[in-house]
């Protein structure tokens, strides 16, 4: 199944999470050696750029697949009985907007492409502090942008979210005005 997905990210202290592990793997961003300099001589800044943001489109997407884990009957029982959750010891809750709303291979591709392209994001804007800066000072700021969600899902009000990349990512904050 592909719904577990789904369910994961749209819990935000989950999506946070996962988000964090990836910027510390891509925190070295740039990734510049000892070879690099003659890399750049032989190819270019532009090239060598392009391949380093290819590098992070790359990894993001091999890093979500890798989160993926199937889903059955219970989950679904958890979804729409979200004491249920609780009760068996599940600290998030399952949103039942997903299960209403979408189909199990959808909610799926949905949920992948908003958070790869939510990820990107804060690796991107870690990528170009750390290369503008020399320092990292990106894996702050991407790391900060990453909390801010479940700071809005707990702390402050809805029409928050606007403002969070990484919380209009999550599949159950998505409204396409259907009531």
């Amino acid at each position: 199944g592909f719904g577990w997905f789904a369910f994961l990210l749209s819990d935000s202290m989950f999506g946070t999470i996962a988000g964090i592990g990836l910027m510390l793997l891509l925190g070295d961003a740039p990734f510049y050696d000892e070879a690099q300099p003659y890399v750049l001589l032989r190819g270019g800044k532009g090239p060598w750029v392009t391949g380093q943001i290819l590098y992070i489109f790359g990894v993001t997407a091999l890093y979500l697949l890798v989160l993926v884990v199937p889903w059955g009957r219970a989950l679904r029982t958890l979804a729409e009985t979200p004491q249920a959750a609780y009760d068996h010891g599940l600290g998030m809750q399952l949103p039942g907007v997903i299960v209403s709303q979408w189909s199990p291979r959808r909610a799926f591709l949905f949920s992948l492409i908003l958070r790869w392209i939510a990820y990107v994001s804060c690796a991107l804007i870690m990528f170009t502090l750390n290369l503008t800066l020399r320092n990292k000072l990106g894996l702050m700021a991407a790391s900060l942008l990453l909390l801010l969600d479940p700071l809005i899902d707990t702390s402050l009000p809805y029409v928050y979210f606007i403002v969070s990349p990484v919380s209009l990512s999550r599949l159950c904050n998505v409204d396409f005005g259907y009531n």
